[in-house]
């Protein structure tokens, strides 16, 4: 909570969280516990109950260049995944279909992919040490330790591009390194959410079939997003969009 600037979008932050309390009290009997009981162990049957009862999470747009309508759904897809990852699984967190659910499109891992850093070898590392937490049942005691910059992972921005998974156009890099605002729905911040989906299924298969690791697509998520706040000084910047969405 160290930030030096005001709390984006504060009434409709206020206006959505009382939006929540009043759809779980009026379909849910007041609980959040009856919600995902609802969905009957489907994160498909869940994602659609809270764009359906929930307004605030409807994230959908249309694709101004094909008139296609788009559906990323961020923040209902989030709060599946948070269900999932608390409980590990079982009990509520078990989800039959756990596999269904995309990354979290948002800013983060796009200026992650559009950066140059060996992604693969990230993943591979952080993957073996959740194997390692996973066997010990104990944590890393060293919370300052960032394996990205210790094993020299990040390029500078004066080396080629070899690793760079999302190539931007000259405008869109300009648009970005200028910290100007892209519009919720606009073309470009439409395409750069949709293109960070399909980078990452694209890397979960190279993960598969390259290097024997199996990952879900919202593993990969946390893992980037790890990498990405690690890395948040020393890469570009992210594209700007106020949403309410993210």
């Amino acid at each position: 909570m160290g930030g030096v600037t005001t709390i984006p979008l504060v009434k409709e932050r206020v206006r959505l969280i009382r939006e929540v309390g009043s759809v779980l009290l009026t379909h849910f009997e007041g609980s959040a516990f009856q919600l995902i009981q609802s969905a009957q162990k489907s994160v498909k049957q869940l994602v659609s109950l809270i764009t359906q009862y929930f307004p605030g999470f409807r994230d959908s747009c249309i694709y101004s260049k094909t008139g296609h309508q788009i559906h990323f759904y961020k923040r209902a897809q989030i709060f599946c995944a948070d269900i999932y990852g608390c409980f590990r699984g079982e009990g509520i967190g078990e989800f039959v279909d756990i596999h269904e659910l995309t990354m979290f499109a948002d800013y983060r891992v796009p200026q992650l992919l559009s950066s140059n850093i060996h992604f693969i070898e990230c993943i591979e590392d952080q993957n073996k040490e959740k194997n390692k937490e996973q066997i010990n049942e104990n944590p890393s005691n060293d919370q300052n330790k960032d394996p990205i910059n210790e094993n020299n992972m990040i390029q500078s921005e004066y080396d080629d591009d070899e690793h760079v998974v999302l190539v931007y156009s000259s405008e869109l890099k300009d648009k970005i390194a200028r910290l100007q605002p892209l519009e919720y729905s606009s073309q470009m911040e439409v395409e750069i959410r949709a293109f960070t989906i399909q980078a990452v299924e694209q890397m979960r298969q190279v993960l598969l079939e390259k290097h024997n690791i199996k990952c879900l697509s919202i593993e990969i998520d946390w893992m980037l997003w790890q990498i990405g706040e690690n890395a948040r000084k020393t890469i570009k910047p992210h594209h700007r969009t106020l949403s309410i969405y993210y």
